[in-house]
């Protein structure tokens, strides 16, 4: 009888213990859950223009921004249009989206087409000529990409640099 009524307090240790050690592990992955960026590139024919929106739970801090095009790297926009084979009948309008912060659901124009034509030469061009690469990190430092192409297509990857070639960097 007397294992019985035995006092438990000991078998508890071993628990406490390993409550202990994932307390903190649950704790900074519930943070990094509240304040994860999600950016997603946005086209909309209708306005004839191209987004970035963050739909994420936390702000992302665009990092940069890298453009290739038939597999040359492309530093500003009329280079671009250039080398795709694109003449804009009217000037189109652009914002920098470089160390840009994007809020949780805001959403920023990089790309508008005053002439609707010149966006569907935009739209129709080959996906296959061009790639994109969009690092962005989170309020905790934690670096992100999307990457135009990606087979399979993915979303967001965590991408350890978050860019490291300033000659390559995407500026207008």
């Amino acid at each position: 009888m007397e294992g019985l009524f035995r006092d438990r307090r000991d078998d508890r240790r071993p628990a406490v213990a390993v409550g202990l050690c994932i307390h903190p592990y649950t704790l900074r992955v519930q943070t990094r859950a509240q304040v994860f960026p999600y950016l997603q590139v946005e086209a909309s024919p209708t306005e004839h223009k191209l987004g970035l929106r963050n739909k994420g739970v936390g702000p992302a801090f665009v990092r940069r921004v890298e453009i290739a095009l038939d597999g040359q790297t492309v530093l500003a926009r009329p280079a671009f249009f250039r080398a795709a084979g694109i003449s804009l009948h009217r000037p189109s309008m652009s914002s920098t989206i470089n160390r840009t912060p994007i809020a949780p659901d805001e959403s920023i124009n990089v790309l508008s087409f005053q002439d609707p034509s010149d966006f569907l030469s935009f739209a129709s061009l080959d996906p296959h000529r061009y790639r994109y690469r969009i690092c962005y990190r989170s309020v905790l430092d934690e670096c992100w990409s999307i990457v135009s192409n990606a087979s399979p297509p993915t979303g967001p990857s965590p991408d350890a640099v978050c860019g490291s070639d300033p000659a390559a960097e995407f500026t207008e």
